[in-house]
């Protein structure tokens, strides 16, 4: 599971386009062992039953969210596995 209840979580995989991006507040499991939160959407949001405002209750499948939470101090930044890490010293032109 990526989420856990509390978590604020951006939405990086739905059957509605306009749904990457948006933010959601990570209530509780909708139902156990479904990978499936209930959720309060704090931006506007697409749903089956139309647009929705921020403050709506819905549900939305963890593979979709992505947790944004402060990592620790442990966290190391992925970026730097595939990208060299910067110089302070300037390059001979």
């Amino acid at each position: 599971m990526n989420c856990k209840p509390g978590d604020l979580a951006v939405m990086v995989r739905s059957e509605f386009p306009r749904n990457i991006g948006c933010l959601f507040l990570v209530v509780d499991a909708h139902m156990c062992d479904t990978g499936e939160w209930r959720c309060e959407a704090v931006t506007d949001c697409d749903t089956s039953k139309g647009r929705r405002k921020a403050g709506t209750i819905l549900w939305a499948i963890d593979s979709g969210l992505r947790p944004i939470r402060n990592p620790g101090e442990e966290a190391q930044d992925e970026t730097l596995q595939w990208l060299p890490v910067p110089s302070t010293e300037k390059e001979a032109a």
